[in-house]
């Protein structure tokens, strides 16, 4: 009998779920727990920026195209606005609530985006998404120890 009310309480707090799903009460806990999940990975979100720019790929998937002196970098290509490390260095996500943009503090950062696009600070939609896989389960941890 125990082991029916446990089920029967189960479903209580499954049904009491939907409900507070369906009026969106539980909206401000999940942006709660996507913003802390964000928050402990900014390293790893500021290092895929980092790497795309390696590539010489802004956040659009572009090509940050072709150096014009071979001698800069002793190549063509890839353009990865790289040669002391400071702007790299300097990239970092900028949080909201549930959000996050990507920021410089470097003093060449406005001069690079003017010559190369607001898209160089970023991630690809391909990035988002190892983000979003990458704190999925911090957020459903995050919402199950609220639930339960």
């Amino acid at each position: 009998m125990e082991l029916f009310i446990d089920t029967m309480e189960g479903f209580e707090a499954l049904d009491n779920l939907v409900a507070r799903v369906k009026s969106g009460t539980t909206k401000g806990k999940l942006d709660k727990y996507v913003g802390s999940a964000l928050r402990a990975n900014k390293e790893d979100i500021a290092n895929f920026n980092k790497e795309q720019l390696s590539r010489g790929e802004d956040s659009e998937d572009g090509d940050l195209g072709t150096y014009h002196d071979f001698n800069y970098k002793n190549r063509w290509k890839p353009v990865d606005l790289k040669l002391t490390g400071d702007f790299h260095n300097s990239i970092k996500p900028k949080f909201g609530s549930n959000s996050f943009e990507m920021t410089s503090n470097d003093s060449k950062a406005e001069m690079l985006q003017d010559k190369y696009g607001d898209s160089i600070l970023g991630l690809s939609t391909e990035d988002i998404q190892e983000v979003g896989l990458d704190i999925v389960g911090q957020v459903q941890y995050g919402l199950k120890n609220e639930i339960l």
